[in-house]
């Protein structure tokens, strides 16, 4: 036993002596580099160990920019290319980013811009590098929001990228500026864009891979979805949105290298076909369940898929105003959600869900039903007071009980008409038999009064309970009122927590997610539910979570990273929160 537990306490000194050993042998072979090889291939050779080795964290592998393979570049600076010394400062710059070091990434960035500037367009290695050097100090002025530079600097890497037909990297430059301007809805920018894409590649005559087509018809169904008002523009998103399909049809395989999930694809193509006035069950259909066959490397992406495509049905089906087959439809996604208690990105759809189901039993008059689902809605919100839903439920249960009084009345009116009627057979049979009649009048008049006296101490009763009921309603809407401004403060707060929490796990680079951090923890959510009241009523949480991040300008693929989805599904969202809210001016920052 004892043998056991000093084994166990010297792991971790054997697992130091090795990393140790390891970190020394590192620093050998730079030693042996720099003793041996010309300083152009000893710094290239270097870079590449030191950034290549997977074993290095990012702090291992700064210190060995800082203690060796600089101080040998400051030494040998008058034997060392630009290139070289341009390629060493990017990939210093890369690595301190990776822990949050901006000043120096920015620092090293610019040193690595103005060496790469200093080198000639004549061979394949110096374009590639330039197109490198160039696109990562454009991506960091985006970051800084100097997109004027930015604008001009990724054209340089376009145009370096173009010489060498790396026409996958010319495409990565396009897309990263149409991601900024569909986000900022310039479209003219866009169209500019679009128009330097078609010309690049009628100089490649044809010689251009797939993902690079799949990327510029990505790019050219985000700026034609832009303008929703138009049918022509419509009609062009559509189309491009089937070339991507056909360019995933042809190139799946190819594709599947990268980190697009083509079911989205097809599950955004089918939208064109269920939204009004273009609803086409046949088209909608089909591509819906194209999405459902593509193969998913994980299971939760797989439910995710078909949770999605059984909404689009389901809202299909409501479109159409078949409102039974939607309910059918709507409840077996909720039956999904109930089976998966793991994934958010499922759970986030099942109030949408009940919504839905609680608008269509309404119309239908299934009033019972209706109110089953509201107080389930009730129920996701935690008990949270909602004022909207809360009138919904009033008015559903208002419309119940009126048709239940109203069944009550009719019931007594036609009982009244049948004791008048037999009253009068009974006056007219037995005119003869004066004594019987008189009885029969007695009895009348006597089951008359009774009658009254209920029906006046029925409306006295009813009038006092009114009364009570003004009362307690009027106590009952300020504790509401004073509920639900708290509760909704509450709710942003947890919000962004949970926010914090999911930015703190999102696999983003760690300036970005500290830059976001800081935004959240700073956000005002008194002002921020002050912007937002007369709407707070129709958020729901996933809507109060994409407005946070689309309020504090979170860019779209760290949203994306963020709550796992594709970029695609972000601008979906985006649109879908802009039509949501088109009535309210609080909501301008979406038309950015």
């Amino acid at each position: 036993m004892k043998s056991i537990c000093l084994l166990f306490l010297l792991i971790p000194a054997f697992t130091f002596a090795a990393s140790q050993k390891y970190l020394a042998n590192v620093e050998k072979k730079l030693d042996s580099l720099f003793s041996t090889e010309i300083p152009d291939t000893a710094v290239l050779k270097a870079v590449r160990i030191v950034t290549e080795d997977d074993s290095l964290s990012s702090e291992e592998t700064e210190h060995f920019y800082a203690k060796k393979i600089f101080p040998f570049i400051e030494k040998k600076k008058a034997n060392v290319s630009h290139l070289m010394l341009a390629v060493a400062y990017r990939s210093r710059a890369l690595t301190v980013s990776k822990f949050g070091e901006i000043e120096d990434h920015r620092k090293y960035m610019e040193m690595a811009y103005n060496h790469i500037l200093k080198v000639g367009d004549t061979g394949y290695q110096e374009l590639r590098q330039k197109g490198a050097v160039c696109y990562s100090y454009a991506s960091m002025q985006l970051f800084f929001g100097d997109i004027a530079k930015a604008h001009k600097v990724f054209y340089q890497a376009i145009r370096a990228a173009e010489k060498i037909k790396d026409y996958n990297k010319v495409m990565e430059s396009f897309y990263a500026l149409a991601i900024y301007y569909t986000q900022v809805k310039d479209t003219q920018r866009l169209d500019n864009i679009l128009a330097d894409i078609r010309e690049v590649f009628r100089k490649a005559d044809g010689d251009v891979p797939p993902r690079a087509y799949y990327s510029w018809y990505s790019v050219a169904t985000a700026r034609y979805a832009l303008d929703t008002d138009r049918p022509e523009m419509r009609d062009s998103a559509l189309l491009y949105s089937r070339k991507s399909l056909d360019i995933v049809e042809k190139y799946g395989p190819e594709l599947e290298r990268g980190t697009a999930n083509f079911a989205w694809n097809y599950y955004n193509h089918a939208l064109f076909f269920i939204e009004k006035p273009y609803v086409n069950e046949d088209s909608a259909s089909y591509y819906l369940e194209k999405a459902r066959r593509v193969p998913q490397r994980l299971a939760m992406h797989a439910r995710e898929v078909e949770l999605n495509v059984r909404c689009a049905y389901a809202t299909l089906y409501k479109s159409q105003g078949l409102y039974p087959k939607a309910i059918r439809v709507f409840k077996d996604a909720l039956r999904m959600m109930d089976a998966d208690t793991i994934n958010n990105g499922i759970r986030q759809e099942r109030l949408d869900a009940y919504e839905n189901i609680v608008s269509m039993d309404s119309a239908l008059g299934n009033y019972k039903e209706a109110l089953a689902y509201q107080q389930k809605i009730i129920d996701y919100h935690q008990k949270v007071y909602d004022s909207e839903l809360a009138r919904q439920l009033d008015e559903i249960s208002t419309k119940f009980g009126v048709e239940k009084k109203n069944l009550e009345l009719q019931n007594l009116k036609e009982r009244e008409e049948q004791r008048t009627v037999i009253l009068r057979l009974l006056i007219g049979s037995l005119v003869a038999a004066v004594v019987i009649l008189v009885f029969v009048v007695w009895i009348y008049i006597l089951h008359r009064r009774r009658l009254q006296d209920r029906l006046y101490q029925s409306a006295l009763e009813s009038e006092m309970n009114l009364q009570e009921l003004e009362t307690v309603k009027s106590q009952y809407s300020d504790l509401k009122d004073s509920l639900e401004s708290r509760q909704v403060l509450r709710n942003f707060e947890v919000a962004v927590e949970k926010m914090k929490s999911v930015v703190t796990a999102a696999r983003l680079d760690p300036a970005v997610r500290d830059e976001y951090i800081q935004k959240l923890s700073t956000l005002n959510l008194v002002a921020f539910e002050r912007q937002f009241a007369t709407s707070i009523s129709r958020m729901t949480q996933m809507d109060i979570k994409y407005i946070l991040c689309f309020y504090l300008d979170f860019e779209a693929r760290d949203i994306a990273t963020i709550f796992s989805v594709e970029p695609a599904s972000v601008y979906t969202v985006r649109y879908r929160l802009r039509k949501k809210f088109r009535d309210n001016p609080s909501f301008q920052f979406l038309m950015k």
